[in-house]
């Protein structure tokens, strides 16, 4: 064992000298469907020292595989290797063990990420996989594109690693490669960013400890996956500074989330999030006597962007006008900045369609984007309670004024019809014009504005059966643009075809500020569990990069992100079904590590 030890030290440090990407080893080969299980038994997960793991890895399938690899082998192996539950243990205990690459007909999606996070080369190649045999001499040259059997003198093409995830084996791993690229960069803060990486990929093992078994997630045989701009030359860093409003509720856990997620995406896209925090809603209430403190004002106007979590709860909840309440706080910052474009994109994955109450056949294609006028209505009127002395009895009357101005239809609308302009040309007005005088107002104006955009096709819908529309036939809408009230009322009911109120982002929009935050409110009943989903929270840091910071590549890398967790079949409680497996159901946080961990490393 002891010569062992030095033959495997020696052939490590040539291995460190060594970058030129080529791998040469005796080939080790198994079968197909080898899970992470088998690699790693779940019993030895109480750590994450890799000479532990190496010291069990593949004990269950071959005994004697510890003991007969040398540094430098090459493991071979048939389909799907490395399916069943996503824990990084498995690759760690694999080159531990000695493995320098991985061949095989095809790789579980995540265990191909696991293993490249962690600098370990594994390439697909079935052709190769067949004409190698226990023992044989294999050769890996990856500059070239190939792997050639020695024994046999048989070679074989393969597709090169995308520069992105060769400098990522080249340095040892995505955590040394992004040291390698902040210390290229000038008054980089290092040891900051290292470590939020460093605590991605931590925390990428304990969420990956509650999946098993799912061998349906192999990546495609003929894909090589390539990233986003992988070879463009990182921007200097740009720092964009975020008023971050946690609030009230679950506000703080999913908003921890979202950061998380930025944290990302400042990683791969050379910039910097600083964030300043700041009151709003039933915390201020709490610690300043108002639920929208001067200073949370003054921080927001010297801030690139907002971003909110959640205001509200049954603490502060009451019927008396006189008491202040939270919601006072978001209508407040909304009013202090002429917040007036309320967007909240309607957006169903497909993965979701069996968590909609609403029939799949209805679902698909659906993309509408709720434009909602916030600044005016309703909720904005004079309201007022009144005791009044009738036949010797004290009865109570209350009123609240529905009011809009020509000016703010005008503006919200006109918004729309440019919206709508650069999409699929449609837009469906709604409103109450049989009834209300300021629909009727709005409607007019909507026709006047029409004319100035002949090419957008105006539709004119009453609010009730816009309500209807939504549920019956949601693909007849792409923007929809509505009043305050109206617009909270019916974003709320689209959410239903997302599967959960959950999955809303908003984006509210003005001539200087924007505020970004979920659809939904505090969920009391869910603070403190580490349960609450934090999708809509992360899609509204989405739409902050999209519509504020100029970000879209960044944006989309989210969108993306997103939405391959949904497609792996991952789920937080309230997107879960009946069918959802228990091992797929994660909590908020791990939810936020999987989708960082997608951003830091997109295979498709």
């Amino acid at each position: 064992m002891q010569d062992k030890a030095m033959q495997d030290k020696a052939m490590q440090d040539k291995a460190m000298q060594d970058k030129d990407m080529h791998y040469k080893g005796k080939a080790h080969c198994y079968g197909r469907d080898i899970d992470t299980d088998v690699i790693i038994p779940a019993r030895y997960l109480n750590t994450s020292d890799p000479q532990e793991l190496a010291k069990h890895c593949l004990e269950g399938l071959d005994p004697t595989f510890v003991a007969h690899v040398r540094t430098g082998d090459i493991l071979v192996a048939a389909e799907n290797f490395g399916c069943g539950s996503s824990r990084e243990h498995a690759p760690l205990a694999i080159q531990a063990a000695g493995i320098d690459a991985i061949i095989a007909k095809s790789f579980a999606r995540i265990f191909y990420r696991n293993a490249i996070n962690i600098g370990l080369p594994i390439m697909e190649c079935p052709e190769a996989v067949d004409a190698i045999a226990d023992g044989d001499v294999v050769r890996i040259d990856t500059d070239a594109g190939t792997i050639t059997n020695e024994t046999t003198n048989e070679t074989f093409d393969v597709q090169p690693f995308p520069l992105f995830i060769r400098e990522i084996i080249e340095a040892g791993g995505l955590i040394n490669r992004t040291k390698k690229r902040l210390e290229a960069k000038q008054g980089a803060n290092v040891e900051t960013e290292l470590t939020h990486a460093n605590n991605i990929a931590a925390n990428n093992i304990a969420a990956n400890n509650t999946a098993a078994n799912n061998t349906t997630n192999a990546a495609p045989a003929t894909a090589t996956p390539t990233p986003t701009n992988a070879s463009a030359t990182p921007a200097p860093t740009r720092t964009h500074r975020i008023c971050l409003i946690p609030g009230d509720g679950i506000g703080p856990e999913i908003i921890a989330e979202a950061c998380k997620v930025l944290g990302a995406i400042a990683l791969k896209h050379s910039c910097r999030f600083s964030y300043t925090k700041a009151l709003l809603g039933g915390v201020a209430i709490d610690e300043c006597g108002d639920p929208l403190p001067f200073e949370t004002l003054k921080i927001a106007k010297e801030s690139d962007a907002v971003l909110l979590g959640a205001v509200g709860g049954p603490k502060w909840d009451t019927t008396d006008s006189q008491k202040l309440r939270p919601e006072q706080g978001l209508l407040g910052i909304r009013k202090a900045f002429d917040l007036y474009a309320n967007v909240r994109p309607i957006q169903v994955f497909p993965s979701l369609y069996d968590a909609s109450p609403i029939k799949s056949e209805r679902l698909e294609g659906v993309d509408i984007l709720m434009i909602r006028e916030l600044t005016g209505g309703l909720y904005f009127g004079a309201r007022k309670r009144i005791s009044e002395e009738n036949d010797e009895q004290t009865t109570c009357r209350a009123f609240d004024t529905l009011e809009y101005r020509e000016h703010e239809i005008e503006r919200i609308l006109r918004f729309a019809f440019e919206t709508a302009s650069r999409r699929s040309q449609r837009l469906h007005s709604v409103d109450k014009a049989n009834i209300l005088e300021t629909s009727r107002l709005w409607r007019e104006t909507a026709l006047r504005l029409a004319a100035e955009y002949p090419q957008v096709t105006l539709t004119n819908m009453l609010v009730d059966n816009a309500a209807m529309q939504l549920l019956k036939d949601p693909c007849q809408f792409d923007v929809i643009v509505t009043e305050n009230m109206f617009g909270d009322i019916l974003s709320d009911e689209a959410s239903m075809l997302t599967g959960s109120l959950g999955m809303l982002a908003s984006a509210s929009l003005g001539a200087s500020v924007a505020l970004f935050e979920p659809a939904h409110g505090s969920a009391p009943d869910l603070a403190g569990t580490n349960t609450a989903n934090p999708l809509a929270q992360i899609l509204s840091a989405e739409l902050m990069l999209r519509y504020r910071l100029n970000m879209h590549n960044a944006a989309d890398d989210i969108a993306r992100a997103v939405a391959e967790v949904l497609d792996q079949g991952w789920r937080t409680a309230d997107i879960a079904t009946p069918t959802t497996p228990s091992e797929k159901l994660v909590t908020t946080k791990q939810m936020g590590d999987l989708v960082s961990n997608v951003i830091l490393l997109p295979l498709t």
